[in-house]
């Protein structure tokens, strides 16, 4: 496990007293966006060497996050989810490389693992090695964003 201290949060708290509802919401979420940037940064680093590079499909640049604002209405704050974007319908028979982006169907097996095939995680370790610094991220890049919003007041 890891111990977490954040520092700033009082500051923090009286800014967002000075902004809107609506805004502090929309802030907090790009806050939170921006440490699943860092997350995804370092799944793409994980996953690269695993990346065949003779064909076009690169789970690396699949790699996305989504707001899950269903969940964050029903818990009352922000959701977001970290994984790989595949398309939705029947996989494509052949083989449908498209550039750098060709569908990674195959991601969860990577990352799982199969009967004959040892998992290779990439995402599960990129957020464990980033959950210790990621709170603070989110803090400062929050108390950033803040100010801007504070000095058009």
């Amino acid at each position: 496990m890891f111990d977490v201290k954040l520092e700033g949060l009082d500051a923090l708290r009286s800014k967002m007293k000075r902004v809107d509802e609506a805004l502090n919401e929309k802030l907090v979420r790009d806050s939170v966006t921006a440490g699943a940037r860092k997350i995804i940064k370092r799944a793409k680093a994980i996953v690269s060497a695993s990346d065949d590079p003779t064909t076009g499909r690169k789970i690396a640049s699949n790699l996305t996050y989504r707001h899950r604002r269903k969940y964050s209405k029903a818990v009352g704050g922000v959701v977001l989810s970290v994984g790989v974007a595949t398309p939705k319908g029947k996989i494509p028979k052949g083989n449908p490389d498209e550039g750098n982006k060709g569908p990674t169907f195959h991601w969860h097996l990577l990352e799982l693992g199969a009967e004959h095939m040892r998992a290779q995680p990439f995402l599960v370790p990129a957020a464990m090695q980033e959950a210790p610094t990621l709170p603070q991220v989110i803090v400062d890049d929050l108390s950033k964003r803040l100010d801007k919003e504070v000095a058009k007041l």
